[in-house]
C-alpha cells in the first residue's frame, strides 16, 4: 500500500532512532508528495533537519509550519528547541516558560526544556530550583525527579544526585538506565566501588545493551582491573562489531598486555577508519606501530598529533619514542626536550628524562 502515510511516518521515525537522517529525510520526501499537510511528517523533517545541522532550513520549515498551523503547540516547542539549539536562550526561555504555564498535566516537555536553556549557560542552581519546586507539587512525577537527578548531576552535586536517582530505582529496580546514570555518579564522586556494582547492576539488567558494557569496561580499566575490562570490550564487539572506543581501548590493552599485537594493529586502524579526526585513536594507533618498530609509520602519525597539538606532552614523547627508535637522536632529543616543556605528568616526566638520558 504505498499511498500508506502512517507506515511511511512510522519508517521515518524508525530512521531517526537509527540516526540515519538521510533516510529519514528521504522517507518524510516521499510521504509529503502524498500528503503535504502533514504535520507530524513536517516535525519530524525539522527534527532531522536539526541532527544534520542544517538549523536554517529547520527554522524556515518552522516558520511555514506556524503560519499552516498558528497556536499549535508542537509547532512552538519545536521552535523553542531549536532556539536553543542556536543559543537564543532569552527566547527559547521566554517561549518554554510559556508553554510550561499551558501544559497538561504530565506533559514535561516545556519544563525540561526550559530548564535544559538554563544548564545550557551554566545557570545550574536555577534549573534544579525549578525543578525541585515542580517536585514539590507532586513527589510521585518520576520524569522530573530524574530530570532533577540529572540537573545536580551536571552541577556536580553528587550527593544529592545520588540520592534521587537512588529513590528512582527503590521505584523501578529493574531498570537499567538508572543504573548507569547513579553509577556515573558514583564513579565521579570517586566511590568507584558503587560505581562497579551499578555498571555491573545495569549489564545484568541489559546485557545487550553496548552503553551499559561501555560504562562497566571504563570503570574496570579505572581500576586496574584489566583481564576483566578486556572481557568486557570483547562482548560489546561481539554485539558491535565497529563500535569504536571499544576497538581502541581492546587494541590498547592487547598492545600494553602482551597480547596479539597483529590483532591490536587491525582493531585499531578499524578504530581510526570510524573515528578518523580522534586523535586519541590515532595515539593508540601509533603507539602499537611503535609496538611492532614501524617507526616511520608512527613517526608520521605522531608528527600530525604534535601539529594539531603542540601542548600535548604524550605526543611529543611518543614522537620522540619512535624517532629514536628510527635512530634519529637529534629530532628525538628535541621532540622530548618539547614534551618536557608542556609540563607532563610525574610519572611520564620520568619516563621522558629516562629515554633523554639514553640518548647521551
Amino acid at each position: 500500500r504505498p499511498n500508506l502515510t502512517a507506515a511511511r511516518l512510522a519508517l521515518a521515525e524508525v530512521h531517526m532512532a537509527r540516526r540515519d537522517y538521510a533516510a529519514a529525510l528521504q522517507t518524510v520526501r516521499e510521504l509529503l508528495q502524498l500528503d503535504p499537510g502533514n504535520l507530524p511528517a513536517k516535525l519530524l523533517r525539522h527534527a532531522a533537519l536539526v541532527s544534520t545541522g542544517n538549523l536554517v532550513q529547520a527554522r524556515a520549515d518552522l516558520e511555514t509550519a506556524l503560519k499552516e498551523h498558528p497556536g499549535s503547540r508542537e509547532v512552538l516547542l519545536a521552535l523553542a528547541s531549536l532556539n536553543l539549539a542556536e543559543r537564543r536562550y532569552a527566547e527559547a526561555e521566554q517561549q518554554f516558560r510559556k508553554l510550561h504555564e499551558s501544559a497538561a498535566p504530565g506533559d514535561l516537555r516545556a519544563l525540561i526544556g526550559w530548564t535544559e536553556t538554563y544548564a545550557a549557560q551554566g545557570r545550574y542552581d536555577q534549573a534544579i530550583a525549578v525543578l525541585k519546586k515542580e517536585l514539590a507539587r507532586d513527589e510521585k512525577r518520576s520524569a522530573v525527579r530524574l530530570a532533577l537527578a540529572n540537573a545536580l548531576a551536571r552541577a556536580a552535586r553528587w550527593d544529592e544526585a545520588i540520592a534521587h536517582y537512588s529513590r528512582l530505582i527503590a521505584e523501578n529496580p529493574k531498570a537499567g538506565h538508572l543504573y548507569l546514570r547513579l553509577g556515573e555518579a558514583q564513579r565521579r564522586k570517586g566511590d568507584l566501588q558503587g560505581g562497579l556494582a551499578s555498571f555491573r547492576k545495569a549489564v545484568e539488567l541489559m546485557p545487550k545493551e553496548p552503553a551499559a558494557l561501555l560504562a562497566l569496561a571504563l570503570i574496570q580499566d579505572q581500576m586496574g582491573q584489566y583481564a576483566d575490562s578486556q572481557q568486557t570490550y570483547e562482548k560489546i564487539l561481539q554485539l558491535q562489531p565497529d563500535h569504536p572506543i571499544a576497538l581502541n581501548n581492546l587494541a590498547y590493552l592487547l598492545a600494553e598486555r602482551g597480547g596479539d599485537l597483529d590483532r591490536a594493529l587491525t582493531l585499531a586502524q578499524r578504530a581510526r577508519q570510524k573515528l578518523p579526526q580522534d586523535n586519541n585513536v590515532a595515539d593508540t594507533l601509533g603507539w602499537i606501530y611503535i609496538k611492532k618498530n614501524l617507526a616511520d609509520n608512527a613517526i608520521d602519525i605522531f608528527r600530525e598529533l604534535t601539529r594539531k597539538e603542540p601542548g600535548n606532552p604524550t605526543f611529543h614523547y611518543h614522537l620522540g619514542m619512535a624517532l629514536y627508535q628510527k635512530g634519529d637522536r637529534v629530532a628525538a632529543r628535541q621532540a622530548l626536550q618539547n614534551a618536557l616543556r608542556n609540563k607532563p605528568a610525574p610519572d611520564e616526566a620520568a619516563r621522558i628524562r629516562e629515554l633523554l638520558s639514553k640518548l647521551g
